[in-house]
């Protein structure tokens, strides 16, 4: 990144360099887990790697954060209180203003009609919680 900065004498070139942690700060991720367990393993994890994390434990609270705060990524459970997330997903893809998000199921659910209506409803990946590592799943952030 450059910045160029105006004096009244001269033209001032500062370059500035980032290190991964704090470019990957610029990138919000919004986690949907009612698991506390799991919930603070991920945030923990994104957290230590810059990632600016929200968090909502049921559907409402989810989709109010998507919409206000925009993130990059969505981390979807989908064995949720009330609003499950199948519902949540359709409701982000049905948004015009979320339905651009990258959305991430996470889910104790794993046969192939689960994850065949998560992609057919718009998740970009399915991870099955007992199939993979929470350093998997903070890579598919990335």
């Amino acid at each position: 990144m450059r910045i160029a900065v105006l004096t009244e004498h001269a033209t001032i070139l500062l370059l500035i360099y980032l290190p991964m942690e704090t470019a990957n700060s610029l990138k919000k991720v919004l986690l949907v887990e009612d698991d506390p367990f799991l919930q603070s393993l991920l945030a923990q994890r994104l957290a230590a790697k810059g990632y600016k994390l929200f968090s909502a434990k049921e559907g409402t609270e989810a989709l109010a954060i998507a919409e206000r705060e925009m993130p990059e990524v969505i981390l979807l459970d989908i064995l949720l209180p009330g609003m499950n997330g199948y519902e949540i997903l359709e409701k982000l893809k049905t948004n015009a203003k979320t339905k651009t998000i990258n959305v991430i199921m996470v889910s104790n659910l794993g046969q192939q009609s689960d994850i065949d209506k998560a992609i057919a409803l718009g998740a970009s990946k399915f991870f099955v919680k007992a199939n993979v590592t929470p350093e998997e799943i903070i890579s598919a952030v990335a």
